[in-house]
């Protein structure tokens, strides 16, 4: 994996510690970021703004159900 793409793959959730992935946005989003780094383990999704991924809680959008 190259370097540039490898920098994320080292970051966890703040709520379970569950791995990170790159995910798109939901389809039919309007507005917000493009991507977003979506947690294997308890489904909650955190935007990437800039290129700089919001790991704060309150910045997560919910699973659902949750």
């Amino acid at each position: 994996m190259p370097e540039a793409e490898a920098w994320w793959t080292t970051l966890a959730c703040p709520v379970c510690e569950g791995r990170l992935g790159a995910q798109a946005p939901h389809p039919g989003q309007e507005r917000g970021p493009e991507t977003w780094l979506g947690c294997e383990r308890c489904g909650r999704r955190y935007p990437v703004r800039d290129g700089v991924p919001r790991l704060r809680p309150e910045d997560a959008s919910q699973p659902s159900g949750v």
